[in-house]
This record gives C-alpha cells, sequence and structure tokens, in this order.
C-alpha cells in the first residue's frame, strides 16, 4: 500500500529511501541546523537528494501532503536554453559523481558507482549527440558538452577524495517566528470556482476574456480561491499562478472516439477542446475540490461540464452564434462551413440553454434576445442578471498633457459590420472638413475582411490624398496598457456596433470619464442610459451625434462627469464579484440540496 511504502522508505539501512525535490519540500529549520544544512560542494542538482537522506539518518521523517500543491517548470538559465536544450554539462556531472561516492558504503558498492558513472558518461554523451543530429547545438557545442560531462565525473570524484570534510553551512541566524500564511477568508466562507475561457489576459483577449479576468481577480482579492481554463499559446499545457489565480492552460487533444460525456451533434474540433477542458476540471476537482463552475456560452467551451452534471456549472450568456449570424455575412459564403460549424454550433447553444440550471446574463437585452430566440425552452425561471464591472484603474493611468487643443475621437473594436465601423468610417469625412481641431483615433483589429475588402484600406484608398487624412491615426493591436491610455487621452468615445450583448468598450471608457456616443441596441442602452448620446445605427444620426459633442465642450464635460460617476457606482468590478458571488451562493446551495447519487444531465 501507499502507506507501507512510505514507511519502508523511512526505515533507515534500506534500499530506497524518500526525497523530495527542492521546488516541494520544506524542512523545520532545527532539522536543516541540526544536519549542517545544505553540502555546498554540490554546484546543482542531488543537493535536496542528499539533505534528505541526512535528515533521515539523523532519525527524521520525510512524509509527502496530500494537500500541497506544486506546479514545477524549467527557466532558461546558466544551464539550459529557453528550448531546455544544455548549454552546459560540468555542474550536473560533477554533482551526480560527487553524491555517487561519497554514499558507497563499501568497497564493492564504490565499484558499483563507478560502472554506474561510466553508463552516465555514455548517456550523456548519446544525448549531446542528439541534439547535434537534430540541430539544437553546432558541432563545437556537441564536442564541448563531451568533454565536461568527462569533466564534471572526474572533478567530482576528486573533489570528494581530496577534500578532509564537506563545506557545509555555517548558522549564524537569529531564530524567528514561523510566519502564518493569512487568508481574506475562512474555510468555510471561501468559495471554490472555477472560470472556463479561451481568451485571457496576457493574451489578446475579446469581452468574454476581459470579463472573465476581472471577475476572477476581484473574487481572488476577496479571498476565494479561482482557477481559469484558458487555451494555451505554446505546445505544450501549464499552470501558473497569477494575480491570486490558478491559471490553467490547455492543448486540446483530438479525442474523436470519446463517448462520455454524452454531447450533442457538435463540430468535432469543439468538442475536442470542451472535452479537454472537462478533464482539466475535473482534475481541479480532485486536487482541491470545486463549488462551481462558471462557462460562457459562446463557442460552447462549458457543454461537456454541463452534460456531466458533476459540478454545478453556470452558462454566462454574451453574443451567440444565433445572434452574431447575421452580421456575419462571411459564414454564409461557405456552405459547409455554415451548415456544419456555424449551424451545429447554433444547436450545441440550444442545448445549453435547455440542459444548463443556471444561467447568467450581463444585460436584460442579451438575456430577452436569447429568451426570443429560444421560445420552447424556460430560460427566465433559472437566469439571474448581474452587469459586467472592471477594475478602476484611473490611479494609476493619466492624460498625457496637450499643448494644442485638438479633440480626440475614439474607436475601440474589430473592423466588421457587426461593431459599424463602416458608419463611423462614412461620417468621419463630412466631420474632419468642418472641424479642423479633430482627430480621429481607432484601436482593434483592422485586418479582416468583410466580402473581400478591407475597411481601412478601402477608407486609406478612398481618402489618402485629403488634406485632413493624417487625422486619422489606425493603431491596430495594442497592449492593455497602451489602450488604457488611448481612453485616457481620448474627449469623445464612440462605438457604433449594430449589436452588443453588453458593450463592456464603454464602460472602460466610462471609467475614465469620457462622453460615449452609441448606439440604441443590445446592452448598450442599459450601460450608457442618460449618461452619453444613443443613436439609430446609421450614418446620419452618428454624424450628427458627433459634431454636436465636438462643437459642445461643456456638453462632453457634464457627459463624462456623469458617466464616470455611473461607473463608480454601478461598474466597479468589486460591485459586480460580490452580486456575482450572491448568486453562486444560491446555485450551490439548489445543487447540494439536489444531490441523490445518481448522475443528472445538467449542472
Amino acid at each position: 500500500s501507499y502507506e507501507e511504502a512510505i514507511e519502508a522508505c523511512n526505515t533507515l539501512g534500506g534500499d530506497w529511501f524518500l526525497s523530495q525535490t527542492g521546488a516541494n519540500s520544506s524542512f523545520r529549520r532545527k532539522c536543516l541546523v541540526e544536519v549542517g544544512g545544505f553540502d555546498e560542494e554540490y554546484g546543482y542538482f542531488l543537493d535536496e537528494t542528499d539533505v534528505n537522506l541526512r535528515i533521515q539518518q539523523a532519525g527524521y521523517e520525510l512524509r509527502f501532503s496530500p494537500a500541497a500543491e506544486v506546479h514545477h517548470k524549467y527557466a532558461p538559465s546558466s544551464l539550459r536554453d529557453k528550448d531546455n536544450i544544455p548549454t552546459t554539462r560540468y555542474r550536473t556531472m560533477r554533482s551526480q559523481a560527487y553524491y555517487s561516492v561519497k554514499y558507497a558504503r563499501s568497497g564493492s558498492e564504490l565499484h558499483a558507482a563507478f560502472d554506474s558513472l561510466a553508463r552516465l558518461s555514455i548517456d550523456s554523451k548519446g544525448y549531446n549527440r542528439y541534439y547535434y543530429e537534430a540541430k539544437h547545438v553546432d558541432e563545437k557545442t556537441w564536442r564541448r558538452l563531451d568533454e565536461e560531462t568527462e569533466a564534471g565525473i572526474e572533478d567530482g570524484i576528486r573533489q570528494y577524495f581530496s577534500q578532509s570534510a564537506p563545506r557545509m553551512y555555517q548558522d549564524r541566524t537569529i531564530e524567528t517566528k514561523f510566519k502564518v500564511f493569512e487568508r481574506e477568508l475562512d474555510a468555510i466562507d471561501r468559495l471554490k470556482i472555477c472560470f472556463l475561457s479561451q481568451d485571457y489576459p496576457p493574451a489578446d483577449c475579446g469581452g468574454i476574456g476581459v470579463w472573465t479576468h476581472e471577475l476572477a481577480t476581484s473574487l481572488a482579492k476577496l479571498g476565494h480561491e479561482v482557477s481559469v481554463v484558458t487555451r494555451a499559446a505554446t505546445a505544450h499545457s501549464t499552470v501558473d499562478f497569477e494575480e491570486g489565480v490558478w491559471i490553467h492552460r490547455i492543448v486540446p487533444h483530438w479525442q474523436p472516439k470519446r463517448k462520455q460525456p454524452m454531447l450533442p451533434d457538435i463540430p468535432q474540433v469543439t468538442k475536442d477542446y470542451a472535452f479537454t477542458a472537462y478533464d482539466e476540471v475535473m482534475r481541479i476537482a480532485q486536487i482541491r475540490e470545486l463549488d462551481i463552475v462558471s462557462a460562457p456560452i459562446w463557442d460552447l467551451e462549458g457543454i461537456a461540464c454541463v452534460a456531466s452534471g458533476l459540478i454545478p456549472t453556470v452558462t454566462s450568456l454574451h453574443t451567440t452564434f444565433e445572434l452574431c449570424k447575421p452580421f456575419k455575412p462571411e459564414w454564409n459564403q461557405n456552405n459547409d462551413y455554415e451548415k456544419n460549424h456555424v449551424g451545429k454550433i447554433i444547436q450545441g447553444e440550444k442545448y445549453l440553454l435547455k440542459h444548463s440550471r443556471f444561467i447568467l446574463a450581463n444585460s436584460e437585452s442579451i438575456a430577452k434576445e436569447v429568451i426570443a430566440s429560444n421560445p420552447s425552452v424556460d430560460i427566465r425561471s433559472k437566469l439571474k442578471m448581474v452587469p459586467h464591472g472592471i477594475t478602476d484603474i484611473t490611479d494609476a493611468i493619466k492624460p498625457v498633457v496637450r499643448s494644442d487643443k485638438t479633440i480626440r475621437v475614439l474607436y475601440v473594436g474589430r473592423f466588421e459590420p457587426r461593431k459599424g465601423t463602416d458608419l463611423l468610417l462614412k461620417a468621419i469625412p463630412k466631420l474632419l472638413k468642418k472641424h479642423d481641431d479633430v482627430e480621429f483615433h481607432f484601436v482593434g483589429n483592422d485586418q479582416l475582411a468583410v466580402d473581400g475588402k478591407n475597411y481601412r484600406k478601402e477608407f486609406e484608398k478612398q481618402h489618402s490624398s485629403t488634406e485632413w487624412f493624417n487625422k486619422v491615426k489606425f493603431h491596430g493591436f495594442v497592449t492593455n496598457e497602451m489602450l488604457h491610455q488611448q481612453y485616457a487621452d481620448c474627449d469623445i468615445f464612440v462605438a457604433p456596433s449594430r449589436y452588443e450583448s453588453f458593450g463592456l468598450i464603454f464602460i472602460e471608457a466610462m471609467m475614465f470619464g469620457k462622453a460615449c456616443v452609441g448606439t440604441n441596441v443590445g446592452g448598450i442602452t442599459e450601460v450608457i442610459e442618460d449618461c452619453g448620446i444613443l443613436v439609430e445605427p446609421n450614418t446620419y444620426e452618428l454624424e450628427k451625434a458627433l459634431d454636436d459633442l465636438i462643437s459642445n465642450r461643456d456638453s462632453r464635460e457634464s457627459l463624462g462627469d456623469q458617466s464616470r460617476q455611473r461607473f463608480v457606482d454601478k461598474f466597479d468590478s468589486e460591485i459586480m464579484a460580490k452580486q456575482i458571488k450572491d448568486e453562486y451562493d444560491g446555485w450551490i446551495s439548489i445543487g447540494q440540496t439536489s444531490k441523490t447519487g445518481e448522475k443528472t444531465v445538467g449542472g
């Protein structure tokens, strides 16, 4: 058994003993002092193994803590490059040889140690040759690694036999009290939450990624234990601890034959990600338990979690494929894609809405739209509404002091029909001909093609020879810090979307106290209300609203003050986190009271 194996490894004189690597171990200070601390003859490698053995020889036991969790990854260093290819062999070979002869307990064991080191040399040189043949290193480096292998082993043996005593740690410190790790909440009040979001900082994020980051970090600040499962940008999965949140970045696995949890007929690529995310959620639950999971309806990320019904799972409403489809003409240009991907995703959304026991909306608008497009499903009875919130960063980001009187108008968003980019671009020529003190700044993906054309390129082609063209600035993708600076520096924020489930960009602008111009559609009306100007999504009304604000400084400043106050009262991230936490409490309670021991479909 496990306990018997641990007991055997703690028995003095046996062939095996417990050895925990440095990243995974902690020791009582008095034990380390008693055995002399670390042997400083080790340059690198096996130093903690040496300590483990001497601690057990001193009569102490080593134990594994089931509740401890460590994710140990390598980083580039003086020993290896960013691809984990060794840059030197000397230090590890020297430590290996020193350790081997140090613990050889008899002449026969010493011969065995020498034989082991000879095999080690052969193996190391074999790897060195592989690195050369795979073109990871050049021939000069390959030869040097071989030389360092031999020199390290020879010097490690020589060092042990030539020294009178190892160089051990000399204790010169003053005894201090153990510092207790402080938690914001007691265990009984601390929720264990897992979010699914394929987008997550520092990668470029859409609204779902921004919302997930804000909610995850805000709940962590309140003392809850939060995990996020997101898509890895590398070829391997990783686990990081960032801003108080566990970030699990996963690589989806191809699983065409998998049957459980049983999913509806959705695209295989969507299944693969949903299954992989589900497996990671269950792994997290095994390690540190989970009270609740939250996943967006977009791309069906949480569909496997909902289908299994093992952990209460909330489906958060954002713009769906079904609502987005009218604004995506490129989806309809490929019949196979429209039928076998978009169509199946929409059917998957309907499955989620039917089987999800808990649904969270960010606006009444998105709730009404989703309910209207799914009349046969009772959505309202299991739905709660909490608006988005973001962290107030205005103390850190200040407007750049400008010497001129230029009025800056800012647009943030992808260049696509749904965002209404074309409406704004059509309004610009007349506005710039009338106002010579205005600049328009565009931030977001401006490389998208719509019906084979690109909005930015078409605009530049048509207007690049005009005298006002240099007053239109295209910035493309920018970092979060640069985006926030754009918000701080602008005088007017505009986003003439044809549809938005919420409109996170507006509360970002409101945080900086900016006058906002938006469209009377979707969740935008609930965000702006009377602290901005709402227009119908057409060029005429958009042009008139911008003209009025450009011409009237008092109006800009008054609306800006109102938007700032509305942000403070309604859209701060802490407000959002506390409201959603209260909803989670209720849903968790429902999940606990309804458990029967049988598997049920629906998170």
